[in-house]
């Protein structure tokens, strides 16, 4: 299982190992740059697997911001839903677990939204296992039986 990895925005990012345990550094950005947009954002291609994808990770989160964290966000998407990690009114340095499924076709990824550009940068420590997510053993004999069940009821209507 391959990705590509795609980032735009202010900021830049260091990639440690790749999946399927991905070690990355994403850093917000501190100067306004108006063709950009202040977000620091590093995502995947699409999952075009046939199976779901399990991320489960580690995070380490700094803010040098003046203001803390409030104006220096971190957290992950999963198509268009944004999940922040970082508490606004906590610390300056902030760690904790995440956990998320991808379906097929979907983008996910990890932002730091720098939404003033000023007054100090903030950055992110990922460590995060990518596996796909196997099907049930029992699903394959499940949908067997089911198969077998629905070609008897049909035998047994004709029959009487």
């Amino acid at each position: 299982m391959t990705f590509d990895l795609y980032s735009e925005g202010n900021g830049e990012v260091e990639v440690y190992s790749p999946e399927p345990d991905l070690a990355f550094a994403i850093y917000g950005s501190d100067k306004p740059v108006f063709d950009n947009p202040p977000a620091m954002t590093v995502y995947f291609s699409p999952n075009d697997g046939p199976l779901p994808l399990k991320v489960d990770g580690i995070f380490d989160y700094v803010s040098y911001d003046d203001g803390g964290p409030y104006f220096d966000p971190f957290g992950y998407f999963v198509g268009d839903r944004i999940f922040q990690l970082t508490d606004d009114d906590g610390l300056d340095f902030q760690s904790g677990t995440f956990g998320f499924t991808v379906a097929p076709a979907v983008d996910f990824g990890w932002f730091i939204y720098a939404s003033d550009d000023a007054g100090g940068f903030a950055a992110a420590a990922v460590s995060a296992s990518i596996l796909p997510v196997p099907l049930p053993s029992a699903a394959p004999l499940l949908i067997g039986g089911l198969v077998v069940f629905a070609g008897l009821s049909g035998r047994r209507r004709r029959i009487a």
